[in-house]
């Protein structure tokens, strides 16, 4: 009854237990526990690493009834035909009219699925280069689900490949769906008993898991909050393939500039290298890679300015600190001297001004508006304050 979760015995010891299970029947059953009774969905997930010795059909056979599995998914059977007789000896009569094969390439790979047919049926069998992907049907409540079942490939570019498949699967219309087998791919480093990682496949493997795994959180900023972190990171995959590093494209461009303008001082450059160089200054500057650079670190000192500006830390501080240094005025050249001090630097700033701008001087006539037909008017109220 635990497993099938039905009771909760956590922090109960033995005695309390079984009061706690026989308490489950004096009353009517509820709709949960009568539906884990009834289905019945026991899944067995083994890699055999092969299935063509009768001894090894007869163990996985014996394993199947022990564990009462009424799932059995197993991966590298190394078996291209698959008849009944063979499942029957394998996994036993119950399976033998629901299951599906994907067979082996000559002695590699191989990968199996079969329901007991007492609670479950196939439907919408789809078979792969690496994966078996069905509809479970099950009798109990007719309740469908969508089960997928890989062998991972062993060479790199094959995984690449096995990832791609696996994202471009399309989502279950009922949004339940299991996907388990051997993928032979590490998710993270401590599921390795060794050094020898490869984080690149570590990576897309990470990729494709967050792409296959739905948002089921129900709270909408929460769900927008996933979608858009997994937007960010499809772009930054786009990015990557489609544009590249602009920093080493532009780094490129100015170092093979700067050698075909430096050869070009001792020597006249050749055809090629002289539409070389006109294909490098148009892709610097019509395709823009320096516009892109400069736009590219703005925006990073806009977002670190955003995040760290308006807080009392060591960045708020280096910043003041440094735009104290860019304004601050060391010294002043005269034709007497150098001005240092503060207070010379001061009188020097006052004569200079003064001497371009001219002091005012009094008037000794001016014009008579009045004569000329001109009222005056009182224009005080302007220099009121408003708001």
């Amino acid at each position: 009854m635990k497993k099938l979760g039905i009771l909760d015995v956590q922090g109960l010891n033995h005695d309390e237990a079984l009061l706690h299970y026989f308490n489950l029947f004096k009353g009517p059953l509820t709709d949960d526990a009568a539906k884990a009774l009834t289905l019945n969905c026991q899944i067995l997930n083994w890699n055999v690493r092969g299935l063509n010795d009768g001894a090894r059909q007869d163990s996985v056979c014996e394993f199947v009834r022990t564990t009462a599995a009424t799932i059995v998914c197993l991966q590298e059977t190394k078996m291209q035909v698959m008849d009944h007789n063979v499942v029957r000896r394998t996994v036993g009569p119950k399976f033998v009219n629901s299951y599906t094969v994907l067979p082996a390439e000559q002695t590699r790979g191989g990968v199996f699925l079969a329901v007991n047919e007492d609670y479950f049926d196939l439907s919408d069998i789809v078979l792969t280069s690496n994966a078996i992907t069905v509809q479970i049907n099950m009798r109990a409540d007719g309740t469908r689900w969508q089960i997928m079942v890989v062998y991972g490939p062993q060479r790199e570019a094959a995984k690449l490949q096995f990832l791609q498949e696996l994202k471009n699967i399309p989502p279950s219309v009922h949004n339940r769906w299991l996907i388990l087998g051997d993928f032979n791919l590490i998710y993270q480093a401590k599921d390795k008993n060794n050094s020898n990682l490869n984080q690149r496949l570590m990576g897309a493997f990470r990729a494709a898991i967050d792409h296959l795994r739905p948002v089921t959180s129900t709270l909408p900023m929460k769900r927008l909050h996933i979608k858009m972190a997994r937007v960010a990171k499809a772009i930054k995959r786009w990015k990557k393939d489609k544009i590249g590093d602009m920093r080493i494209q532009l780094a490129i461009v100015k170092e093979v500039l700067l050698q075909l303008e430096a050869a070009q001082e001792h020597r006249l450059l050749t055809a090629m290298e002289l539409h070389l160089c006109r294909r490098l200054k148009s892709r610097s500057i019509g395709l823009g890679l320096a516009a892109i650079e400069k736009s590219r670190i703005r925006q990073r000192s806009r977002l670190t300015y955003i995040r760290c500006g308006d807080t009392n830390t060591k960045f708020f501080h280096s910043r003041a600190n440094a735009r104290w240094r860019k304004n601050y005025i060391h010294c002043l050249h005269t034709d007497g001297g150098i001005a240092v001090a503060q207070q010379d630097k001061e009188k020097v700033i006052q004569d200079y001004f003064t001497n371009h701008i001219g002091s005012a001087v009094p008037r000794a006539s001016t014009i008579n508006w009045q004569s000329l037909g001109y009222n005056q008017h009182d224009l005080s109220d302007l220099e009121m304050p408003f708001s």
